[in-house]
């Protein structure tokens, strides 16, 4: 992990007090956008007041997303990182394409991975393509004076 995010952030919060200032390329060990990660909301504090984001995870997205949190927040005393979702859909897809292909060649879990369609993860609807992609949609989501607040899911359909 690179240490300049950490500084930029800083460097928000110091001289940008109350700017809407979304820098969601810079990203301290984490694919989501920066905004939604604990590490920076605590980092730039108010600086990010206001702001919107992309997110993959949002806790208020969907029922499997809330009881996700929920049990999460119950077993570990904090709210679930971005990253926590990745995860979790991710193992619970190869199970269930594991369960389904009755095998463990990887050829035939692939198979049985890309046959997946409508699984309720928690960040989404999962239908896999030809190319492996599984999710086609996101969360807005907006930081109220500290706390990350579900807008709406955004689908992408060709």
């Amino acid at each position: 992990m690179s240490w300049a995010p950490i500084w930029a952030f800083r460097l928000i919060r110091l001289f940008l007090p109350g700017s809407c200032v979304n820098w969601a390329s810079i990203s301290p060990g984490s694919a989501s956008p920066t905004t939604v990660v604990t590490s920076v909301l605590e980092l730039a504090g108010p600086a990010l007041y206001g702001s919107y984001a992309v997110a993959d995870f949002a806790a208020d997205s969907s029922p499997a997303a809330k009881e996700f949190a929920t049990k999460y927040e119950a077993t570990y005393k904090e709210s679930p990182p971005t990253s926590s979702a990745w995860t979790y859909d991710a193992v619970h897809v190869l199970a269930l394409a594991i369960d389904n292909a009755k095998s463990l060649e990887p050829q035939k879990i692939r198979d049985a991975i890309l046959s997946v369609k409508d699984y309720p993860g928690i960040e989404g609807t999962y239908n896999f393509d030809q190319n492996g992609d599984g999710l086609h949609g996101y969360n807005v989501v907006k930081n109220d004076n500290g706390k990350i607040v579900f807008i709406k899911h955004i689908e992408f359909t060709e």
